[in-house]
């Protein structure tokens, strides 16, 4: 039995499932504002990180000699390499460069709250160019990639500040003094929310400041008013401030001013930043330390042997970043994603393997039974996966030619012939064959009209149903109990109901109820018959009303009622709801209509018509409301 390495962590497919999505977010962002990926060396020469940040980082690096007798380490972070990667090829490389990278990093520390010994970073990194909209657009992507996994200006901010504004302060109050270490007084800044006020002004004092000196220098941080700063300090201040008002201007143009706040307490303890810097918090407190920072270098380009290119990156760690995701409540679901599992029964591996085949060539995750197991045991890893939907493959279906298309969230299932499944649909589920998305042709059927008198006004009764037929089955609805339920070809009745399993559903059924009162309401207020001309020629104009875009298919019912009575139930928004593109709908009704009337229909109609003894059979054909 081996024990995991303190400060390493191992991550299962569901806790991979969340990170997977978090990455995938931080580097499509990336890749909105063109960063372009590059990927990188584990190990480095040990002697480019103690030149870069001096000889105490040897104790933080997983360093050694290897075989060539060469010192080497495995990284612990990325901005040396693509500095050196910069150096290599800088003449060949178009300006500016914007790249980005997602690894694991290796350094030795002490483990707490959001820091391991292996962690892993996306670097985005812009070299080429210093115009503030380069430091802006750095921060404009982090900005992006935080809400777009659902933070908002509640939950984090960005303070911003510019390493030359504490530079340019320590030379003013200290007059130059030579004894002033300002690379140490910096590093004290950075600790300064993590430690106690006494220690941090004996940091300060350790860098060469006096008592007096650390306490103005200190409250000039703390209270962050540039005019004041600016009339207190040197050129360089004044340079650093213009700088940083340039960048939160940029910044504003971008439309992501509202998560920055000047703070000029955020020093960022690395010695290489030389601009505007910058680190994201949690807003609200409860995630304490950083969560991640960035900043402009633009002397490590020149520092590793190459020409002067200024240089601004940021780089989200995954641990401190899933921290903050989990206390606002929007880190992703650990959880598996399955769409479909083909379950199999008996010897129907060629039949099921060709399901699979055709479903993964959609880039559906599909899985099949590799382990010979029962039905029972199939389901049960079904579920374990989270599977969407199961393909029951059965012997017993493959006589009828049929297999089952089982819903995992609901439990219900239905039957469809094995050679038109998947058909089509990229991705087709339960719902699309309980709901006949992918019919090759619709009947709308009329059984037929009794008319009630209720008060002002006449209702259909529960006699009106609506059937429609595809190549699956049929759907028989009741539109007064909302009761659906499932026919055969042969048109008996199923006795088992079908859930609407969509608002939306409901609320198209709901609008057909409504515009059929309303038609009646129209009707009961004419007096006689209205021809059936008038009725065709006010369609435009219904059509107009409620909005239905031109060159859709358009079907009208017409209804001529035995008192004489014209009943037109506009079907236009259902029908166009259900409808896919080239699929030809029919219109039948079992009332009798004349001879006389089916001919003016011909001449008036926006549809084709074939004419039976006992109904009339409209065929809509493509038609444009102007």
């Amino acid at each position: 039995m081996y024990d995991r390495l303190k400060g390493f962590r191992d991550f299962y497919p569901r806790e991979m499932t969340a990170r997977r999505q978090v990455i995938d977010t931080l580097e499509a962002t990336a890749a909105r504002y063109g960063f372009r990926e590059v990927g990188t060396p584990t190990l480095e020469q040990t002697q480019m990180y103690i030149d870069k940040s001096g000889e105490d980082i040897e104790e933080e690096l997983y360093a050694f000699r290897d075989d060539g007798g060469r010192d080497v380490t495995l990284i612990p972070e990325l901005t040396p390499t693509v500095a050196r990667m910069v150096v290599d090829q800088q003449q060949a490389l178009s300006k500016p460069i914007k790249w980005v990278s997602t690894r694991p990093f290796w350094r030795y520390e002490q483990v707490q709250q959001g820091r391991f010994r292996e962690f892993y970073q996306t670097n985005v990194d812009i070299f080429g160019t210093a115009d503030p909209i380069a430091d802006a657009e750095i921060l404009a992507f982090a900005a992006d990639a935080l809400t777009e996994l659902g933070l908002t200006a509640s939950d984090f901010e960005f303070r911003v500040s510019h390493r030359d504004i504490l530079t340019g302060l320590l030379e003013s109050l200290t007059g130059d003094d030579a004894n002033v270490h300002t690379r140490a007084a910096i590093r004290a800044v950075d600790k300064r929310a993590k430690i106690e006020q006494a220690e941090y002004h004996g940091l300060l004092t350790d860098a060469g400041l006096s008592y007096d000196q650390a306490q103005s220098f200190d409250d000039l941080l703390r209270r962050a008013d540039l005019d004041e700063i600016a009339a207190v300090g040197n050129d360089t201040v004044t340079s650093a401030i213009q700088n940083l008002q340039s960048v939160l201007a940029a910044v504003d143009d971008l439309g992501v001013r509202e998560f920055c706040d000047i703070s000029l307490t955020t020093a960022r303890g690395l010695d290489y930043y030389t601009g505007v810097v910058f680190e994201c918090f949690d807003a609200t407190g409860e995630v304490s330390r950083s969560v991640f920072g960035g900043g402009r270098y633009d002397d490590l380009i020149e520092n590793f042997g190459g020409q002067p290119t200024p240089a601004v990156g940021v780089a989200p760690g995954l641990a401190p970043l899933s921290l903050l995701c989990q206390r606002a409540g929007v880190w992703p679901a650990e959880e598996l994603m399955t769409d479909y599992y083909i379950l199999t029964v008996g010897e129907t591996r060629s039949v099921a393997t060709r399901i699979a085949r055709e479903l993964r060539v959609s880039e559906n995750t599909v899985e099949i039974d590799i382990a010979d197991r029962s039905f029972g045991a199939q389901m049960s890893y079904a579920d374990s996966i989270n599977a969407e939907t199961v393909v029951i493959v059965g012997e017993r279906d493959l006589e009828n030619d049929e297999v089952t298309i089982k819903d995992m969230n609901s439990g219900d299932q239905t039957t469809v012939p094995v050679d038109a499944f998947p058909g089509d649909l990229d991705a087709p589920t339960y719902e699309d064959v309980a709901w006949l998305i992918i019919c090759s042709d619709y009947i709308i059927y009329q059984d037929k009209i009794n008319i009630i008198q209720d008060n002002d006004f006449q209702l259909p009764t529960a006699y009106i149903t609506v059937r429609l037929r595809c190549r699956f089955r049929c759907v028989h609805f009741d539109l007064r109990t909302m009761d659906a339920r499932s026919l055969d070809f042969s048109g008996n009745r199923q006795y088992q109901p079908l859930r609407i399993r969509y608002l939306m559903h409901l609320i198209r059924l709901i609008y057909l109820i409504v515009t059929l009162i309303r038609n009646h309401q129209d009707t009961r207020q004419r007096a006689g018959r209205m021809p059936v001309s008038q009725h065709l020629d006010r369609q435009s104009d219904l059509n107009a009303h409620h909005g239905v875009p031109p060159g859709h298919w358009i079907v009208n019912f017409l209804q001529v009622s035995e008192h004489g009575q014209a009943l037109m139930f506009d079907l236009s928004f259902m029908l166009l709801t259900m409808l896919s593109s080239g699929h030809t709908p029919i219109i039948c009704t079992d009332q009798n209509l004349t001879w006389a009337d089916s001919t003016l229909l011909q001449r008036h109609s926006p549809v084709n018509m074939i004419s039976t003894t006992s109904r009339l059979m409209m065929t809509a054909r493509r038609v444009s409301c102007q």
